[in-house]
């Protein structure tokens, strides 16, 4: 059995081989998909293999977090692979309560369950309730590689339960990341004239699937790649589910010459110079900070941190985490350290959202609060952020900064940083019924990284009598004071008159 890090360079070095187009049974050559009887054939087998998605859901209200938000439905396509299961994009499935699947352009619906998510993938395997659904639908098999040019045909179900089959032309082959998702993998760009689309859609080049489509900018639409979908698949039949590696670095290019010099670069040398590394990412088994990044598994990054894949061309130098590798598999890679040239190994390694000090995404969990003296305090996440619309012009100017500079890097584990989001109006709190968007510094003088270090500063009654909240700064408020004799009293009232959980 091959290993992933054994098989890497063959995936790497595969790129020079023409694609190989699957068995006869599986679909139509380009050549004789050329002609209408061949076309229709071909659209005929599809439809045994791509479904209709719908998922209803419902996600916390940011800014009252005690409340849920509107439910939502969304429309999906889904391919069929093996094992009775449907693969599909999971930028639509955070915070779902029911998913159904429709298929042969049929009005029922089969209620379904999602087996495994991967936000980071972002990719999601469904089954169906009742197995039959899965009787006379085929898998479709997916692509070893991608084409880097030419045509492709890009197929959903429409709402009227018509089969829309559309050519689509690649643009060129990438490295993106897709929905909330922070790591970077190979992905298909295809101009298509496809009205909506983004939603999963299914792309097929010679008989199998080469992407599932997660956005749509005009007529540009983004699939992630089929080598990304089969190294999930082989990711899923694994126990537990080792997930997706992420580099987890900051890094800057070395175009100076009097920067490449002062390190001890020759100049046939590329490189890139490590700024930062996360203490939880792959990059931390083997990388430090100062390090000029020369080579990853056994490919030389130039300047501007690419590779040269033979088959894709110049490609981030990410692309090599994730191209058929999984967290656990180790990479050959060489640095120029206090300028002594080192190999060393590097161990890729999975980080969720929830590693981040400020999370990219909250799903599948109800929202974290805290309300004390009617202050509600939260953990500073992107969806709060994104209650502002257009967050990165519209947010409070203090946390975007923040969450800037140190969003992505906890010091220590399970790290966060606190807001004052709101506060429900009590005379406890006469004064401050305005204040909203402060980070949270201290609390009775103990420095706050989590709500539950909020929690234990409020739960000991000062020896002065009142509890202080100090507040990071350059902020509009310094410090807000509540009187602890009042807390009490205060708590019933707020529970009473707003109807509000005080803790969850």
């Amino acid at each position: 059995m091959i290993s992933f890090v054994t098989a890497l360079p063959l995936l790497l070095s595969a790129a020079t081989a023409p694609m190989v187009p699957p068995p006869a049974t599986s679909g139509p050559s380009k050549s004789a998909a050329s002609t209408p009887a061949s076309a229709s054939a071909a659209a005929a087998g599809l439809k045994k293999s791509v479904v209709v998605v719908r998922v209803t859901g419902q996600d916390p209200d940011w800014r009252a977090p005690w409340n849920k938000a509107s439910p939502w439905q969304r429309t999906y396509t889904g391919v069929v692979v093996e094992g009775r299961r449907v693969l599909v994009t999971a930028t639509g499935l955070g915070n779902a309560t029911l998913v159904e699947l429709q298929r042969n352009g049929e009005e029922q619906r089969y209620p379904a369950r999602i087996t495994l998510v991967d936000y980071e993938g972002p990719l999601a395997l469904l089954e169906a309730d009742d197995a039959t659904f899965f009787d006379g639908l085929t898998p479709l098999p997916l692509a070893a590689e991608m084409p880097v040019d030419g045509e492709v045909t890009v197929h959903r179900w429409l709402a009227s339960n018509q089969f829309e089959s559309a050519r689509g032309v690649v643009r060129q082959v990438r490295v993106e990341d897709h929905g909330t998702s922070r790591v970077g993998v190979l992905t298909l760009d295809v101009t298509a004239n496809v009205s909506g689309g983004g939603a999963s859609e299914v792309m097929v080049f010679n008989g199998a699937c080469v992407g599932l489509a997660t956005s749509k900018n005009d007529d540009v639409m983004l699939a992630i790649g089929a080598p990304v979908l089969r190294t999930f698949l082989q990711a899923a039949a694994k126990k537990p589910y080792p997930g997706l590696a992420r580099v987890g670095l900051s890094w800057e290019k070395l175009l100076n010459p009097a920067l490449r010099q002062h390190l001890g670069l020759k100049p046939q040398d590329g490189g890139i110079l490590i700024n930062r590394v996360l203490p939880n990412g792959s990059a931390a088994t083997a990388l430090k900070s100062g390090d000029v990044l020369l080579a990853v598994g056994g490919l030389p990054v130039d300047v501007s941190g690419q590779v040269d894949h033979k088959r894709y061309g110049k490609l981030p130098f990410s692309l090599v985490f994730t191209l058929g590798v999984l967290p656990g598999d180790r990479l050959p890679t060489t640095v120029l350290r206090d300028g002594k040239r080192l190999d060393v190994q590097l161990t890729l390694t999975r980080l969720t959202a929830e590693m981040d000090r400020v999370p990219a995404y909250v799903f599948d969990t109800p929202a974290q609060y805290l309300v004390r003296g009617g202050l509600v305090f939260q953990h500073l996440t992107i969806p709060y952020l994104q209650t502002y619309g257009d967050w990165r012009r519209r947010g409070p100017m203090s946390l975007l900064i923040a969450q800037d500079l140190y969003g992505a890097w906890p010091e220590t584990p399970g790290q966060r940083m606190v807001v004052l989001t709101s506060v429900l109006p009590d005379k406890v709190n006469l004064g401050y019924q305005d204040e909203r968007d402060l980070l949270v510094k201290t609390v009775n003088g103990q420095a706050i990284q989590t709500l539950a270090d909020v929690r234990a500063a409020f739960a000991t009654p000062p020896a002065s009598g009142f509890h202080v909240v100090v507040f990071s700064p350059g902020q509009s408020l310094t410090r807000l004071v509540l009187d602890d004799k009042e807390l009490v009293d205060a708590a019933n009232r707020i529970q009473e008159q707003y109807g509000v959980p005080l803790d969850h």
